[in-house]
């Protein structure tokens, strides 16, 4: 029994050794199920940023409108001019009221287109009126005719105050007449001259007043047929410039629709 389990031990050796010499096959690895990854969790879409909110616009109040400011007009600085004008404001009261003849008013340096409104009551028919024609603040005295004002409103004489006195600006005669023209957009005043040596020869000037002196702003000039555009007072149309009767007579035209009829107050309200 002994010898028996003796050679099974040396079978077992032997067999044992027999496996190592040839080299022992290794056994198949069991591959293992790796678990599929888990899909990752799409990132949930975040809702849009949404729009930041419009501040909404408040009723804006309606802008006030501010008084716009309206031109003056024609205002008649009564009180004041009959001040400044105290020693000149009764110049042609008799005048009128005795009808002199007409060498009568050159002798006392007036005028005398006066002569032509002797209808009636003569002190009814002239009137003086106090605009102030420069925008200085202070009036100046218009003298014109009331009678015929509508279709031809000459005036006799115009005064301003100068150096603290009053002088006289211009003064109509019967080829020589002047007029106040009135510039509504502008609120502000021309002073017109119409003169005549003649048929062959008349002039047109318009003039502002300023510091106390007439500067002329525009003039036509008529010679024997030509026409001219005039820049002084000279008469001499040699340095003047030549233009064509049509262009005259629309800026003549132009200014003659501005001659202004003032509201005089008669000599029969002024005090004698």
């Amino acid at each position: 029994m002994n010898k028996k389990m003796k050679w099974l031990g040396i079978f077992a050796l032997a067999a044992s050794l027999l496996l190592t010499a040839c080299g022992a096959q290794p056994t198949e690895a069991v591959p293992t199920s790796t678990p599929e990854p888990t899909a990752t969790a799409e990132p949930t879409a975040t809702p849009e940023t949404t729009a930041a909110a419009e501040p909404t616009e408040e009723p804006t109040a309606e802008p006030v409108s501010q008084p716009v400011e309206e031109p003056s007009g024609i205002v008649n600085m009564d009180e004041e001019g009959k001040t400044l004008y105290a020693a000149q404001l009764d110049r042609y009261a008799a005048a009128l009221s005795e009808q002199w003849p007409e060498g009568r008013y050159f002798e006392n340096g007036m005028s005398e287109i006066a002569g032509y409104y002797y209808e009636g009551d003569a002190r009814a028919n002239v009137g003086v009126f106090f605009p102030d024609l420069d925008g200085d603040g202070s009036p100046e005295m218009v003298i014109g005719a009331i009678l015929g004002a509508d279709t031809d409103p000459a005036v006799l004489e115009i005064w301003t105050v100068k150096d603290g006195a009053p002088v006289m600006l211009v003064q109509s005669h019967a080829r020589d007449k002047y007029y106040v023209e009135y510039l509504a957009d502008e609120n502000a005043w021309l002073i017109a001259n119409e003169g005549s040596g003649g048929a062959a020869s008349s002039v047109w000037f318009y003039y502002a007043l300023q510091n106390g002196e007439l500067a002329l702003m525009q003039g036509v000039t008529s010679e024997s047929g030509a026409w001219y555009m005039t820049y002084d007072t000279d008469y001499d149309v040699s340095n003047d410039t030549p233009s064509d009767e049509a262009a005259c007579q629309a800026i003549i035209d132009s200014h003659t629709e501005r001659y202004t009829a003032l509201d005089y107050t008669p000599y029969t309200e002024l005090r004698q």
